[in-house]
């Protein structure tokens, strides 16, 4: 399920809008593939170990009131963060708990409307 982070914010996943970019909060990465072993071992060091790579705590700084402010000019690895995946809504329970079963009616909604 795509959030629509490859079209104009308009279009965005209604879940994605509501949750406020948990995911620019929390993000899990496979670097594994991108990185020299020294700066693998640098993120892995700073971040923990999950089944799909490293997720890193952090906030992203371009993250504004819970919507990306540099939208048109987002890097690629957030515009192909896989929404409603389980990293997705680990990220979802650390960060945003109060909204789990809105955001879990929102994400049905959108797919069955697919």
């Amino acid at each position: 399920m795509g959030c629509g982070y490859d079209q104009p914010r308009e279009l965005m996943n209604p879940a994605c809008e509501e949750c406020g970019g948990a995911c620019c909060e929390t993000m899990t990465l496979n670097l594994g593939n991108v990185l020299t072993p020294d700066a693998l071992k640098w993120f892995e060091l700073h971040g923990k170990p999950h089944k799909f790579g490293t997720t890193l705590d952090c906030r992203c700084s371009m993250l504004k009131r819970g919507k990306c402010s540099i939208w048109e000019d987002r890097p690629k690895v957030c515009e192909d963060y896989p929404v409603g995946s389980e990293a997705c809504w680990d990220a979802i329970k650390k960060r945003r708990p109060h909204k789990v079963e809105k955001l879990k009616y929102l994400m049905n909604k959108e797919a069955d409307a697919e």
